[in-house]
C-alpha cells in the first residue's frame, strides 16, 4: 500500500510541468502585495480553502471554480499567486491514488498506520482502498459518500481531521513562530509517534514572554505539546 501511493505521489510530481499555467487568476490577482496576515481571511473569503504547504509555497483550492493557486509570502506581503495544475491540490487523475499528493500522502499513509497497529485483519487491499477513499474525500472537504462503509468512514474522519490540521498550520498566529522552532517540534512529533517525516503539523504557538515558544504539534487525532526556543532546541514534549 505505501509503495503504491508513494510511486503515485512521485509521478505526479515527475509529470507535473515546471511553470504550467503559471499566471495569476483574475480573482485574487489584487491581493498581490497585500499584507499576510489579511490574507487568509481573504481567500477564505473567495471561496478558497487551504490544501497544503509545501517548501515556501502554499496550496488553495476552490471548489466552484475547480481552480488550484500556489502562493509566496515574502517580507510580509503576498508575493505570487499562481494557477496550477489540479492534481497540485490533490484534484484530477484516474484514480484515486492518483489525486493523493505532498502532505496528504504522507497523512494517508501515517493514518493508515496508526488504524492498523493494533488490528492487522483490516489490513486487506479492499479495505485500504476503501479507507482511502473515505480519507481523500475527508482531506480535499467532498461530501460524505452515500456509499460508505466501515472502512469508508474511518478513512473519511481522518482525512477530515488532517485538513484541519493543515489549515491550522498555515494559520497566522503558527506562522508567528520561527521556522527553526516549528521545524523541530514537527520532527519530534514524528519521531515520537513514529510516523512518517511530515506527518506532524504545528497547530497553534503560545509565546512566554522572554521565553520559550508552546507549540502545540498534531499527527491526525494526536496532539502534544513542545516546548522549543527559537533556534529550534527543544526543551520539552508531552501529549
Amino acid at each position: 500500500m505505501k509503495k503504491m501511493i508513494c510511486y503515485s505521489v512521485g509521478a505526479a510530481i515527475a509529470f507535473t510541468p515546471i511553470g504550467a499555467l503559471a499566471e495569476t487568476p483574475s480573482d485574487v490577482d489584487d491581493l498581490i502585495g497585500a499584507r499576510g496576515r489579511s490574507f487568509d481571511p481573504e481567500m477564505g473569503s473567495r471561496g478558497y480553502e487551504f490544501v497544503k504547504k509545501e517548501g515556501e509555497a502554499q496550496y488553495w483550492w476552490n471548489s466552484h471554480t475547480k481552480t488550484c493557486v500556489a502562493a509566496t509570502i515574502a517580507n510580509g506581503r503576498v508575493d505570487t499567486l499562481n494557477t496550477q495544475g489540479k492534481s497540485k491540490c490533490g484534484h484530477g487523475g484516474s484514480s484515486a491514488a492518483g489525486i493523493v499528493a505532498g502532505a496528504a500522502a504522507v497523512g494517508l499513509i501515517a493514518a493508515l498506520t496508526h488504524h492498523h497497529k493494533h488490528d492487522d485483519s483490516r489490513n486487506t487491499s479492499e479495505y485500504n482502498t476503501e479507507y482511502e477513499r473515505g480519507y481523500n474525500d475527508g482531506m480535499y472537504g467532498s461530501h460524505y459518500s452515500k456509499h460508505d462503509s466501515e472502512a469508508y468512514h474511518s478513512g473519511y474522519m481522518a482525512g477530515e481531521t488532517e485538513r484541519n490540521n493543515r489549515k491550522h498550520s498555515n494559520s497566522v498566529l503558527v506562522r508567528g513562530a520561527p521556522a527553526e522552532a516549528q521545524n523541530a517540534c514537527k520532527e519530534r512529533g514524528d519521531e515520537y509517534w513514529g510516523v512518517p517525516s511530515g506527518s506532524t503539523v504545528p497547530v497553534s504557538v503560545f509565546k512566554y514572554d522572554n521565553g520559550p515558544y508552546e507549540i502545540t504539534v498534531a499527527s491526525g487525532h494526536r496532539r502534544a505539546s513542545c516546548t522549543v526556543n527559537r533556534h529550534g532546541q527543544v526543551s520539552g514534549f508531552a501529549e
